[in-house]
């Protein structure tokens, strides 16, 4: 079976610095895989060589079996990948529909208008993806005045605007709140089972990791130390040397997905 998503060899130096050294990957649909790793472990700029935000200098990226090594983030737009960033980037002057309205201008390249009345189009389609991700109520507030928590939504709904087969995802509860991380990686779990749409993310907090992950890849100086499931990756002594000072006995989030199953 062809993996959704493919990475053979990728590496990156900057100068005299190599920051990922012939890093190797494959994860599934509708699989949740992490990649972390303590600072400066090279997994950043692994996930920007990923998401066409860099080029690596050697090495291949394939989706669904297609090579898009070194294409541009728009280009794996059209293609079906979807991003969210650790910030959540909104209009805060603008409705959460409008938000929503004005991605699905990109995707079906009808930017050109949004001085017309962005009020009058794709406003149905807007409003499915709020339902979506739990804000259906919400569509007429401006983002300036949501919670944090409630802005993650919104940006997550806009990285479903392409309808993605992959969906990257930087630190996506960074600034949450415990409860908000929860709902939010419920909701983020749900969607890709639904969709059979694979979740690529990275994630400095370790309880959202072991909770929600399916296989998690573990780099230090540039490269992979360590890739399986999440109780081979707590009980590995390569890893626990790594994150020395952190707890690995960690227990699967209550509630999650992975803690109910």
């Amino acid at each position: 079976m062809t993996a959704l998503l493919s990475a053979d060899g990728l590496s990156k130096h900057f100068g005299g610095v190599i920051a990922v050294d012939a890093m190797s990957f494959e994860m599934a649909a509708g699989e949740m895989f992490a990649i972390i790793g303590p600072n400066g472990a090279g997994k950043s700029t692994c996930f920007n060589m990923l998401g066409g935000q860099l080029k690596p200098d050697s090495g291949r990226v394939s989706l669904a079996g297609e090579d898009i090594t070194g294409m541009t983030s728009r280009a794996l737009w059209g293609r079906g990948v979807g991003r969210a960033f650790q910030i959540a980037a909104t209009f805060p002057s603008m409705t959460v529909c409008e938000n929503l309205q004005v991605g699905l201008m990109r995707r079906y390249g009808r930017l050109w208008s949004i001085l017309r009345s962005a009020r009058k189009q794709y406003r149905e389609e807007a409003e499915h993806l709020l339902r979506l991700v739990g804000l259906g109520e919400a569509a007429d507030k401006l983002c300036g005045y949501l919670s944090y928590g409630d802005l993650k939504r919104v940006e997550l709904a806009l990285s479903l605007v392409n309808e993605p087969r992959l969906l990257l995802m930087d630190e996506p509860t960074a600034g949450m709140a415990p409860d908000e991380r929860r709902a939010l990686m419920d909701l983020v779990v749900r969607l890709a089972r639904e969709r059979e749409c694979g979740v690529l993310f990275t994630e400095h907090d370790m309880d959202v990791v072991f909770g929600y992950a399916d296989r998690i890849l573990v780099m230090q100086s540039g490269r992979r130390i360590a890739e399986g499931p999440p109780d081979a990756i707590r009980d590995n002594r390569q890893v626990q040397a790594v994150y020395l000072g952190q707890d690995f006995s960690l227990e699967p989030v209550p509630g999650s997905v992975r803690g109910a199953a």
